[in-house]
């Protein structure tokens, strides 16, 4: 899109639509698109207007740099823009945030040219420390880099959210940039917990998925205990967690041999009592890697816009 600039500067207000020629909803959404275009022309004849649309293939660095931000914001925010004669009171570039609930505004003072700066504010000021992750979502939270903090509980257990809210604004306030603090259905999540060796009758549970491994909040018991929850994610940041697992090991087959003995115990005892022959109990094989994540199969391809339905982990 070699004319981006002299669009953005021509007009006050620039609606963008992001598409590929080969994807089916781009194609239907173009005609409307165009229509609506029209629409406004005549409904609002003079305005500072532009519609504008993208091949996200052949501007694949415009997408690249707006549609993610787009797509970041537009669940967590509503926008308000002034045309016409609300305009006429303004006399440069602004943009305001109203807090939610109050009258108190925070008017953004850096520079207009500094994308990345602009971003990282609206971003601060739009996006909830904690949000909740579900398969519409959650192409687009992996999308964003982050490791993943995921609280899987009952969603009917409001008091939970609320606590584990405060405890993130509480303990993590300063790692919004290196985390994603995420609430999760533990019923719908059901297989990354069983992949944990959970089930909903352990809700709730902590978990990190980094997008190579996951790891367990050691003790629940212990989460609302100050500077527990910090530690677990500086733990992580440090590669302490990944390097207990290792050290821990022989502990863990240890527990598995024990496992066995009781398994081959029980069957015996039953075979016993049945006159069947049962299958031996086996060692199960040991772990020598934490467990690899679960989410990371979730992320978008290379391109940005995926057929692959994500119904279920």
């Amino acid at each position: 899109m070699h004319n981006l600039d002299q669009v953005l500067k021509g007009s006050q207000i620039v609606f963008v639509a992001f598409g590929a020629e080969w994807c089916p909803f781009s194609r239907r959404l173009k005609p409307i698109w165009e229509e609506s275009a029209g629409k406004w022309a005549k409904d609002r004849p003079g305005t500072s207007v532009t519609w504008a649309f993208v091949d996200s293939v052949q501007n694949a660095d415009v997408a690249d740099k707006y549609f993610k931000t787009v797509a970041l914001l537009r669940e967590d925010c509503t926008f308000y823009s002034a045309i016409d004669q609300a305009l006429q009171a303004v006399t440069e570039n602004q943009i305001i945030f109203k807090v939610p609930g109050t009258d108190d505004e925070q008017k953004y003072a850096g520079s207009f040219t500094d994308y990345d700066f602009m971003k990282q504010w609206v971003t601060d000021k739009c996006v909830p420390l904690v949000r909740e992750v579900t398969f519409e979502n959650v192409e687009e939270l992996t999308e964003e880099g982050l490791p993943f903090l995921i609280f899987f509980r009952d969603p009917k257990d409001k008091e939970g959210d609320k606590i584990f809210s405060e405890l993130v604004m509480r303990e993590l306030p300063d790692q919004k940039a290196g985390v994603n603090a995420l609430l999760a259905d533990g019923h719908k999540f059901a297989h990354p917990l069983r992949h944990l060796g959970k089930t909903a009758k352990d809700l709730p549970v902590l978990a990190i998925d980094s997008f190579q491994h996951m790891f367990l909040f050691p003790n629940m018991q212990e989460l609302d205990q100050p500077g527990k929850l910090r530690q677990f994610i500086l733990d992580l940041h440090s590669g302490k967690l990944h390097k207990e697992f290792h050290e821990t090991l022989d502990q863990r087959i240890a527990e598995l041999q024990k496992l066995a003995l009781e398994q081959a115990e029980q069957f015996g005892e039953e075979a016993a009592k049945s006159g069947e022959a049962k299958p031996p109990a086996h060692l199960p094989p040991a772990d020598t890697t934490p467990k690899p994540s679960i989410f990371k199969e979730l992320k978008p391809s290379n391109k940005r816009y995926s057929i692959l339905q994500k119904t279920e982990l």
